[in-house]
């Protein structure tokens, strides 16, 4: 009787172990999956969300990276690179957009009636190592989300 009885407890709690997720099935459970354009943006080295713009072609010799629109650039400073710590006004040359908006750059700063100019349009989630062969190298002051 006593052997049918421990028996029993035991098929008990180990039912209510699985049943509540704490056995070792669980224990080494895969992490969940980033989004596809999170993990590459991590693979790369930035954090997904952001728009980064690059000092030079091919995203060398520093960056800068907005989360929201900006009207001006000439506050702003190149991150790392030859060029850290200096102005990026009318300075960028390649851009990585790690965001689900379409991303504008303007060639004139927002002059209290919104930015202006010429201008750049990235899409969700694109690069471009080279903006010399849309025209906008070296020309950009303000970025708008939409």
């Amino acid at each position: 009787m006593k052997r049918k009885l421990v028996l029993a407890l035991g098929a008990a709690s180990l039912g209510a172990v699985t049943l509540l997720g704490m056995g070792t099935a669980t224990a080494g459970a895969a992490p969940a999956k980033k989004s596809a354009p999170a993990a590459a943006a991590t693979a790369i080295g930035l954090n997904a969300g952001k728009f980064y713009v690059f000092k030079d072609d091919n995203f060398k010799n520093g960056y800068y990276p907005f989360a929201t629109s900006d009207g001006n650039f000439a506050n702003n400073k190149w991150i790392g690179g030859e060029h850290n710590g200096r102005t990026i006004n009318n300075g960028t040359s390649s851009m990585k957009n790690t965001t689900d908006r379409w991303i504008d750059l303007y060639a004139d700063a927002d002059d209290g009636h919104g930015c202006g100019g010429a201008r750049y349009s990235a899409r969700p989630h694109s690069v471009d190592s080279d903006l010399t062969n849309n025209g906008f190298d070296n020309k950009a002051s303000c970025v708008r989300f939409r």
